[in-house]
């Protein structure tokens, strides 16, 4: 696969675990690896004097990458595309990159290594509008108001995982209309 894209959260989701997989082909021992997902789809709805004034979609993930190596760490924070293609060789380069600032760090002594092995998959799906449904749905009360607003709907997912197997994703659905 190499263009996954984001049409759903599943496609999201195996993209997160082959970025895990490959992580764990460019690791070198003793080096460790954190990694965090943060992203989200939503669709966004402006309302001004009833009717609709400005509508769009957002699609937006980003991965936080930290490389640990002998006491020392950093991170790399960088999109996250569905481009297999495109986002192997991101991730490459930014794995170069850490090995050759990590030596150059000095020790923390606070740093915490990634350990155990928990796991944890959590999705909480919402009833959600559809997207033709919105603007019908929300105007059709306030069509003699002088309403002013903004919806918006979607899923935002957060997940980590690392290099000594751990695991976690969480996957929530909600929307708010907001207005006056």
């Amino acid at each position: 696969m190499d263009n996954l894209g984001f049409s759903s959260v599943e496609t999201l989701e195996l993209a997160f675990e082959m970025t895990l997989d490959f992580l764990a082909t460019l690791r070198n021992q003793p080096e460790q690896f954190t990694l965090s997902l943060m992203a989200e789809q939503s669709q966004f709805c402006r309302f001004n004097r009833s009717k609709v004034r400005q509508t769009g979609q957002i699609l937006d993930a980003s991965l936080r990458l930290t490389w640990i190596a002998n006491g020392r760490s950093s991170y790399r924070e960088f999109p996250l595309s569905g481009d297999w293609k495109y986002d192997r060789a991101l991730i490459e380069t930014c794995v170069v990159d850490l090995r050759h600032e990590i030596p150059q760090l000095p020790e923390n002594p606070y740093l915490v290594e990634p350990s155990g092995n928990s796991t944890s998959h959590s999705i909480y799906n919402g009833q959600l509008l559809e997207p033709h449904q919105v603007m019908y749905e929300v105007l059709s009360s306030v069509t003699d108001l002088d309403f002013v607003g903004i919806y918006s709907a979607g899923w935002s997912v957060r997940a980590y995982g690392d290099s000594v197997g751990q695991h976690h994703w969480f996957m929530s659905e909600a929307f708010s209309l907001d207005y006056s």
